[in-house]
């Protein structure tokens, strides 16, 4: 008994934190892929979007506004959105999520939209980024 016991609070402990359905009107959107509710920060986990703080070129700010622009979009015109939270951080201690707004995946709208592109770790991604957003 003790050992199901154990096993189950450590599932309990392992597992994500569950998904929140917050108020649109709560969120701010810092761009196509970070957003802030309060003072805590959100990056989505699946996506990049384009930069707009040191976008690396005139073609990258450009995309970078225009993710943005339509994030807020998608939030401001929001019924519902959830918040799922995957239970980790990023180096910059955001909180790495999944944004579901109206049950729709706002990271898949934007990369379906050319908005955004599948996030990948190392440089050789950065790399592809660069060269997807300013042609290089």
């Amino acid at each position: 008994m003790k050992t199901v016991l154990a096993l189950c609070a450590a599932l309990l402990l392992a597992s994500p934190a569950l998904a929140e359905t917050v108020r649109p009107e709560s969120i701010r959107v810092v761009d196509g892929d970070t957003l802030a509710i309060g003072g805590d920060k959100l990056r989505l986990l699946t996506i990049d979007a384009p930069e707009t703080h040191k976008p690396r070129c005139a073609a990258e700010a450009v995309k970078g506004e225009e993710a943005t622009a339509r994030m807020s979009a998608l939030i401001r015109n929001a019924r519902r959105v959830e918040i799922q939270d995957s239970g980790r951080r990023d180096k910059y201690r955001r909180r790495l999520v999944d944004v579901i707004v109206d049950g729709r995946d706002a990271g898949a709208i934007l990369m379906g939209e050319g908005l955004a592109v599948p996030w990948r770790p190392g440089r050789a991604a950065w790399q592809e980024r660069y060269e997807h957003w300013c042609g290089r």
